[in-house]
């Protein structure tokens, strides 16, 4: 396993631990999408001020990973991202929001791709 594909595996889990297969595959697409674009590691997509906060909590130790089952979950939709990737398929989005938070400023600006699951997805 890369870097990259750990990392991955981690973001799905903190950001969508408790939402079905599809949605985690897409949140695992959105970040995808943004290391791409950028050409950076998903670990630095991560570590991008103000994007992930449960990144900041995880680097200083305050932040554990204790639920096997979700993290196995995590796995499989990280596999399921990279394979679709391989494949020639990709959801566009490189930005999303949880429905249990005010939209974010960039919501107005950046071009809707739909609501799955509990999560917002935008295309910048």
């Amino acid at each position: 396993m890369t870097s990259n594909f750990i990392w991955l595996m981690i973001a799905i889990y903190f950001e969508a631990r408790n939402q079905p297969l599809d949605v985690q595959v897409l949140i695992g697409h959105s970040v995808m999408t943004r290391t791409l674009k950028r050409e950076i590691s998903v670990k630095q997509v991560c570590a991008e001020k103000g994007q992930f906060p449960w990144y900041k909590k995880l680097k200083n130790g305050k932040l554990i990973i204790d639920d096997v089952a979700s993290l196995i979950r995590a796995a499989d939709a990280a596999f399921k991202v990279q394979a679709e990737r391989m494949d020639g398929i990709y959801f566009d989005a490189d930005f999303f929001y949880s429905d249990d938070i005010s939209p974010p400023y960039w919501a107005k600006v950046f071009e809707p791709r739909g609501k799955y699951g509990a999560f917002y997805f935008f295309k910048s």
